[in-house]
């Protein structure tokens, strides 16, 4: 009477639970994929001199709130900014003190500005955000110009 070899079957059976080892690999692949992706979108949020970068204001929901996405940006004197309305109305307006900008973005629409010198450039949507003693809280983002 010889000894059969036990070859496990995957995926496993209910009466089989997962290994291990498979467990840890695939927690470190999803690791992995999810790093790549907020990866990708730090890179996205740093484009060349030139080009022009693109913030989406995006609506609420009953599990989200309104934002920019993305909500921080650095770029080289001379780029621009696009800020596009992707869910819902908008109010764009600067604050801090140190420029001036405000349009209204419907659903759907764009606006575009070149930012010529370094600095921080604050805004945000009058809409959703509230703005106290030069604090903003809500729909709120950074520009950084190197």
């Amino acid at each position: 009477m010889g000894l059969r070899p036990v070859v496990p079957s995957y995926p496993p059976s209910e009466e089989e639970p997962m290994s291990r080892s498979r467990t840890r690999t695939l927690l470190a692949t999803a690791t992995v994929v999810l790093l790549i992706v907020a990866l990708s979108a730090v890179a996205d949020a740093s484009p060349a001199r030139g080009t022009i970068t693109t913030i989406r204001g995006i609506g609420g929901s009953l599990y989200t709130s309104s934002h920019w996405s993305p909500r921080r940006v650095s770029i080289e004197e001379g780029s621009r900014v696009r800020w596009r309305s992707v869910s819902f109305d908008h109010v764009l307006a600067a604050y801090g003190g140190n420029w001036t900008f405000h349009h209204s973005l419907p659903e759907g629409t764009s606006v575009r500005k070149r930012f010529p010198d370094a600095g921080t450039y604050l805004f945000r949507c009058r809409i959703h955000s509230t703005l106290v003693n030069g604090d903003c809280q809500g729909m709120c983002g950074k520009i950084v110009v190197h």
